[in-house]
């Protein structure tokens, strides 16, 4: 069946455009409105505060983790603590939380 008086081919192609011009408008504003209502519910609920990353068991793990102030790679924990002990690309220094 031809219809526009093209192939079929065409035809099928021509029918899938029709139908992605008329639809995409409608899923464009429809994904719009699901997404700017998940961002104001999101924006509307208080901060938790986060935690440290302190090792599980915090009085008997000593050893090296990840800095919880984020400004170096590892930092020593001795049990009960964080140090001023610090490592980055492997070179051991001191930087006093």
């Amino acid at each position: 069946m031809a219809i526009f008086g093209l192939s079929n081919e065409c035809s099928w192609l021509a029918i899938l455009g029709m139908v992605v011009f008329i639809l995409g408008p409608f899923l464009f504003i429809a994904f719009y409105m699901r997404e700017s209502k998940r961002k104001r519910a999101a924006a509307s609920q208080p901060l938790q505060p986060v935690e440290p990353d302190l090792p599980q068991d915090s009085r008997k793990s000593q050893g090296w983790y990840d800095d919880p102030a984020g400004k170096h790679e590892r930092r020593f924990w001795d049990g009960q603590d964080w140090t001023a002990s610090v490592i980055d690309d492997g070179v051991q220094s001191s930087d006093p939380m």
